[in-house]
């Protein structure tokens, strides 16, 4: 059996598709609630890292580092929720780049991928590329 075939198993009568998608969406609701949590105990810290002059967290020794978590935290947030987004389009394993299919072991890997393998290299590569030539010695 295939793995995107719509052949029926365990007499439950859903096919490959609809489990692995089940299982992917469960994945990212995960994602979801637990990057909520997180983004919200950043902005905590950096609140308390602001506004005392005692505090030895981490968040007020490198309040550079903290906006970067709680940037990356956000972008993987949106991520997911696109990915969410997708799948109720019916366009989940679909690239948002090229419009191939998005090789199934890069979303068990990471739920939230947007784009297959090729497509997200390039975009790494450009930003690389981009960020070498906007480099500027002060």
């Amino acid at each position: 059996m295939q793995e995107g075939s719509m052949a029926k198993s365990g007499g439950q009568g859903r096919s490959v598709a609809d489990r692995f998608q089940e299982i992917q969406r469960k994945r990212l609701l995960e994602q979801i609630s637990s990057s909520a949590q997180h983004r919200e105990g950043l902005l905590t810290d950096m609140w308390i890292g602001e506004n005392s002059s005692f505090s030895t967290h981490p968040a007020t020794a490198a309040p550079n580092m903290s906006s970067f978590y709680l940037i990356e935290t956000i972008k993987g947030e949106c991520q997911a929720k696109r990915a969410l987004q997708k799948m109720q389009e019916g366009t989940y394993e679909i690239c948002d780049e090229c419009g191939k299919k998005i090789n199934r072991k890069r979303l068990k890997a990471l739920p939230h991928a947007l784009n297959c393998i090729d497509c997200q290299t390039k975009k790494e590569q450009q930003r690389r590329t981009s960020r070498r030539n906007n480099w500027h010695w002060t």
